[in-house]
């Protein structure tokens, strides 16, 4: 019988939430963080992504700060990692507000896929060290 053990060295799969109204931007991201061994949940409204991070770890988050009834500021304690603001690239005004909010970056639209993947490499590298 063969047993398949886990690499030690391998790193663990990151848990990362996606939380927008709009369909195609949280299906264009899953599928690039699912690639790069993300496990990744997509929400679209706020109480669905309170419920998420209410039901265990989560270690990263992108999240459109213009859900409704979403207080942003509640996100910054209780996601491991911290989290990015998927923002319109034209309003300045909104990704200031959610960097005051507590947001450690920026996911401006439009976005290429892989800028995006490198953005929650870089934001779950910075804690691990």
């Amino acid at each position: 019988m063969l047993t398949l053990q886990a690499d030690p060295l391998a790193e663990p799969r990151r848990r990362v939430v996606i939380a927008t109204g709009e369909p195609a931007i949280s299906r264009i991201i899953c599928h690039k963080l699912n690639r790069e061994g993300h496990d990744v949940t997509n929400v679209a409204t706020a109480q669905a992504l309170e419920d998420v991070l209410a039901g265990g770890v989560i270690d990263a988050a992108l999240v459109d700060p213009l859900l409704a009834d979403l207080d942003p500021t509640l996100i910054t304690g209780r996601v491991t990692y911290g989290w990015l603001a998927i923002v319109d690239g034209r309003s300045p005004e909104l990704a200031e507000r959610a960097m005051h909010a507590g947001a450690a970056g920026l996911v401006r639209t439009p976005f290429k896929p892989t800028e995006v993947a490198a953005q929650v490499a870089t934001l779950l590298a910075l804690i691990r060290r």
